[in-house]
């Protein structure tokens, strides 16, 4: 019987007077199921005395007496009925709780905690998360949201193993390692009143944004945006910005007719019937990732990085 069952120091198991160890365990339900001293001795490998000093002792601690003997037979008393019944239960379930133990040392099981940017749509990386559920369904995924100056908090303290978000909002702290996962396009967002709506074709230039006001999150909560908007070539104009704090916010702000909404298109979110999303073709795509702590100690960690290893990026979601 590998370890210590009931997890007592030296392998001993005390209350009052009783006292049990491992091995007086193990010799008690060998012979409890063997009901033969010759052959529980064989099997345990040790010589027919020591077998019979290891009962006596157990019962004397115990004050209970354990085995009928005659001179032919040996056979269980109604106390070592019962004792056997829960030692063996213990058993199994002692020997299960290693087995768990151990797959989560391994990363084999345990919980993984993401997290996302607060608002954001996980509809770009569900893929991916069904398919690590099905490999690995001991493994528990548990989500959060919250900001991105949160997100980064969280992955260095480890509360978070993984966050999805932009590469570019955290590879350029050193400690954080990405995974990119899917190309996504800066989308113009609009209420369906705005003149905009009526477009067909789900693209817009940027150049046809002029005179609009566009409503993003700080450059705080998102450095990707606004270091994207100052790299679009030949622009020609100089926008009118105004920030809101977060993804809800800005999603409400071009709902109520008040600006053109600027987000990557993994943020936004088309359960809303009232806004229509234009890809932006003069703005490069962004690299939608898996962010970690490179020094994140959970197993699990190492678990879902060579998943990501072995799984292709995946093509961009067609535009609704």
């Amino acid at each position: 019987m590998p370890g210590n069952l009931r997890g007592c120091p030296g392998g001993v198991c005390k209350r009052g007077r009783e006292d049990m160890n491992t091995n007086q365990i193990e010799y008690f339900l060998t012979l409890s199921e063997l009901l033969s001293f010759t052959k529980a001795a064989e099997v345990l490998n040790i010589s027919q005395p020591v077998l019979s000093r290891s009962i006596r002792s157990l019962e004397a601690a115990l004050e209970v007496e354990l085995f009928y003997r005659t001179t032919k037979t040996v056979s269980l008393t109604p106390a070592g009925t019962l004792l056997a019944e829960g030692l063996a239960d213990l058993e199994q379930r002692y020997s299960s709780l290693l087995e768990s133990v151990r797959s989560v040392q391994n990363g084999y099981a345990g919980e993984l905690r993401l997290g996302v940017v607060n608002g954001m749509s996980l509809l770009d990386v569900r893929e991916y998360l069904s398919d690590f559920q099905q490999a690995h369904p001991e493994i528990k995924c548990v989500f959060l949201s919250r900001n991105l100056s949160e997100l980064r908090k969280l992955l260095t303290d480890q509360t978070l193993d993984f966050a999805v978000g932009l590469g570019c909002d955290f590879d350029y702290i050193p400690q954080f390692s990405c995974r990119a996962i899917r190309e996504v396009p800066l989308c113009a967002v609009v209420s369906e009143r705005h003149p905009l709506a009526a477009r067909s074709g789900g693209f817009l230039r940027f150049s046809e944004l002029e005179g609009e006001t566009l409503i993003v999150i700080p450059e705080s909560e998102s450095p990707s945006v606004h270091a994207l908007l100052r790299s679009i070539p030949g622009r020609g104009f100089q926008p009118k910005i105004v920030e809101v704090p977060d993804l809800p916010g800005v999603l409400l702000w071009a709902d109520a007719g008040l600006g053109v909404a600027l987000l990557p298109e993994a943020s936004v979110s088309y359960g809303n019937p009232h806004l229509r999303f234009f890809r932006l073709t003069e703005c490069a795509p962004m690299a939608l990732s898996f962010i970690w702590y490179a020094e994140n100690a959970n197993p699990l960690v190492r678990t879902f990085i060579r998943f990501l290893q072995s799984t292709p990026p995946k093509p961009p979601e067609p535009s609704p």
